[in-house]
């Protein structure tokens, strides 16, 4: 990891090749929505497939993204690791 200028967003931070860790690319999408390294720490809300997409059945876990690598994505819960997450799962908030 370098420190130089994020080609993206002009910040001088430590950088993943061109680009800096906030600039990154996950390849995976939440709402339509590509998740980046600024949505680490974000808050979202798993939905069960037996709920049918309903954000306020019981069984639903809010938390927030903690990381993701190769199109995967992990989110912490009430623990102090994340679980990754299928994606087509979570809402934002």
């Amino acid at each position: 990891m370098l420190v130089e200028i994020c080609k993206e967003c002009k910040k001088l931070l430590a950088t993943h090749g061109d680009t800096c860790e906030f600039c990154v690319k996950s390849g995976v999408m939440i709402e339509g929505k590509e998740v980046t390294g600024e949505d680490i720490g974000s808050p979202v809300t798993y939905i069960p497939n037996h709920a049918d997409g309903d954000a306020s059945h019981p069984d639903c876990e809010r938390g927030h993204i903690s990381s993701f690598r190769d199109g995967n994505i992990w989110v912490r819960y009430k623990s102090a690791t994340g679980a990754l997450t299928p994606p087509e799962n979570l809402v934002w908030g």
